[in-house]
């Protein structure tokens, strides 16, 4: 079996439910549930009110006794860094249903497309507003990725460090990508520059509070394309299963 695709949200936690009935109302806990089509699988696991982590992968899904797995980039609760710094100890959203192919924290709403594993995510406390609709792509694929949707008002930051010789740093009507194997010095008058990925995107709507982060826990060589005036937004990268965080 392939390793799996992460992006917007995640950390690891073993999840003390497994199943939950629906519409059944739960507090305080890790929740984790999973579903398959197509040959592929979506793992949902909910850290907090507003902390999702996610994972695509091939074949049959992983048991739900198991937390999601995570690279180096995010901390063990075996690695005895102070929390004020990378924070392992989630406890679960304070209030969590499930009913078929919705979930719902205090927080934000997940809708999933059971023919095709797209997830929807609403934010319950700006007026239902839509963030985002993520789908996989070519998940059987040596390069995979994930599509989601951004409407044109909506800049994008982060992403790490590369020169570019301008001031602007929003990457709208732009590729980010590193170098040929991920991480390069590239040159630049007689010196070299870094072109250093750290694959957290901030999607921000200016004067509003219309904004989300998508994390993806991949160590592997990324492209992020952000057409202008495009619905969508386009990653594609190198490695296992995609896991992300929102």
């Amino acid at each position: 079996m392939q390793r799996k695709i992460k992006p917007n949200l995640t950390l690891v936690i073993i999840a003390s439910l497994v199943s939950l009935p629906t519409s059944n109302l739960v507090q305080a806990e890790i929740q984790r549930t999973q579903y398959e089509a197509n040959g592929n699988y979506l793992i949902i696991e909910v850290l907090k009110d507003d902390l999702v982590h996610f994972e695509y992968g091939t074949g049959t899904a992983p048991a739900l006794d198991k937390f999601i797995e995570t690279t180096d980039m995010v901390c063990k609760t075996t690695d005895n860094v102070p929390m004020g710094v990378c924070k392992t100890n989630y406890a679960g959203a304070t209030q969590f249903t499930q009913d078929g192919n919705k979930l719902e924290t205090q927080d934000l709403q997940l809708q999933i497309n059971l023919d095709n594993l797209y997830v929807t995510v609403i934010d319950k406390t700006k007026n239902n507003v839509q963030l985002t609709t993520i789908s996989p792509l070519d998940l059987d694929q040596p390069k995979k990725g994930l599509a989601f949707t951004r409407p044109p008002e909506l800049d994008v930051y982060g992403l790490g460090q590369q020169f570019r010789g301008e001031v602007s740093v929003d990457w709208d009507n732009r590729i980010r990508e590193s170098g040929d194997f991920g991480n390069v010095m590239e040159g630049f008058n007689g010196g070299a520059n870094g072109n250093t990925q750290i694959p957290i995107a901030y999607v921000v709507k200016r004067g509003t509070q219309q904004n989300y982060a998508i994390f993806l826990d991949n160590q592997y060589k990324q492209r992020w394309d952000f057409p202008s005036n495009h619905p969508l937004g386009k990653l594609t990268y190198l490695g296992e299963n995609c896991g992300f965080m929102c």
